[in-house]
């Protein structure tokens, strides 16, 4: 690991600012709720160091709580303590619940792995960007009734599957990865992925600024949330050792479940294959993914290999949700399962999460 080289920063800068997009970016975070679709970039006539992002027949990209809005990017200098020039990377909207930097990010900050540069954000040094707007409402400012600002931070980094680095002692999210052989070989590939990355931080900031309502809560944290709301209707995390005794209890009663239906089951969960028992009865055999929740308006989220998985097993598939009454007695108040649930009426997919909660229409069987 190192820090990024001016010339490095130059080139990002030269890829962010200069290279087409080739396909368009459709994003949607439906607790705020706000939507991004973008099919063209128009580099700015007045600076060059600024693009704006257009929608379909040149319209505005971004829909916030029933809004349009624009929405734009700069790579762009002006005074700050980063060592290097160049510095700031700003997405900005004429929203009047954004502001002309709603989000931002310093390239002196970030780090390159390998060959790939690591786009970071400190969550302990913030300016007027996504951050700042993050903590407000929160327990870090004046206003004692706020949630706490690093349950935020945390559940941010879950919603995004974020990388968390620790340099010169200074904790950073990774935001964004860029493939440094891939920008420069073949930038208007890797564009798209960049700026989803991107969008994607900044939408799910938005997302914990606002605060959920009580079941949104539950779809955020899944299976890991227990305890009372807070006044932004997130629940508070479980340690992990309490979360470690719900999932091994979980997949207890999933055993014993399985077990008293005639089927034979072994423990695949070390193995990453994107389910965690393999029930075999005769001729049958399942790929049976296991979610353990201790919330009784549960909805439970799924990994990219595991969506996978359950859309190449199909009905060979089946999800099973354990729903315990709490951490204390972790006694088992509800069991239910769902053949192929990728088809499933209930799922919802989200930037890169899929997210199924039950409904009357397509009940378990």
């Amino acid at each position: 690991m190192r820090e990024l080289t001016q010339d490095e920063a130059d080139q990002i800068k030269k890829f962010l600012l200069e290279t087409s997009l080739r396909r368009p970016i459709r994003l949607a975070f439906p607790e705020v709720p706000m939507a991004m679709q973008i099919t063209e970039i128009v580099d700015w006539e007045w600076d060059s160091e600024g693009r704006d992002f257009r929608g379909p027949d040149g319209v505005y990209p971004l829909l916030y709580q029933g809004r349009d809005a624009s929405l734009n990017l700069q790579v762009c200098s002006w005074s700050s303590g980063s060592r290097l020039d160049a510095v700031h990377l700003v997405l900005g909207s004429n929203h009047p619940a954004l502001n002309p930097r709603f989000a931002q990010l310093e390239l002196g900050d970030c780090l390159v792995d390998g060959d790939t540069v690591l786009l970071v954000k400190s969550t302990r040094k913030a300016g007027r960007g996504a951050i700042t707007r993050m903590k407000k409402g929160t327990r870090t400012t004046k206003d004692s009734a706020g949630d706490d600002f690093d349950a935020r931070v945390q559940l941010l980094i879950e919603r995004l599957g974020a990388r968390v680095i620790k340099w010169k002692g200074v904790e950073f999210i990774v935001v964004a990865m860029i493939p440094l052989g891939i920008m420069l070989g073949e930038p208007a590939r890797l564009l798209p992925e960049t700026f989803e990355q991107l969008l994607r931080y900044a939408g799910e900031v938005e997302t914990l600024r606002l605060g959920l309502e009580k079941s949104a809560a539950a779809e955020a944290l899944g299976s890991e949330s227990e305890g009372k709301l807070s006044t932004h209707g997130f629940r508070y995390r479980l340690t992990p050792e309490e979360r470690k005794r719900v999932e091994l209890s979980g997949m207890a009663a999933a055993t014993e479940w399985l077990e008293g239906h005639g089927f034979f089951v072994s423990d695949v969960s070390a193995r990453n294959l994107g389910y965690d028992l393999l029930a075999a009865s005769g001729p049958e055999e399942l790929s049976v993914e296991v979610k353990s929740t201790t919330v009784a308006e549960w909805a439970v989220e799924f990994t990219v290999n595991e969506m996978k998985c359950a859309s190449q097993k199909q009905n060979d598939y089946m999800l099973i949700v354990v729903v315990l009454d709490g951490v204390d007695s972790l006694a088992v108040t509800e069991i239910r399962n769902y053949r192929n649930p990728a088809e499933h009426d209930g799922l919802v997919v989200a930037p890169y999460r899929y997210v199924l909660r039950p409904s009357e229409a397509a009940e378990a069987h």
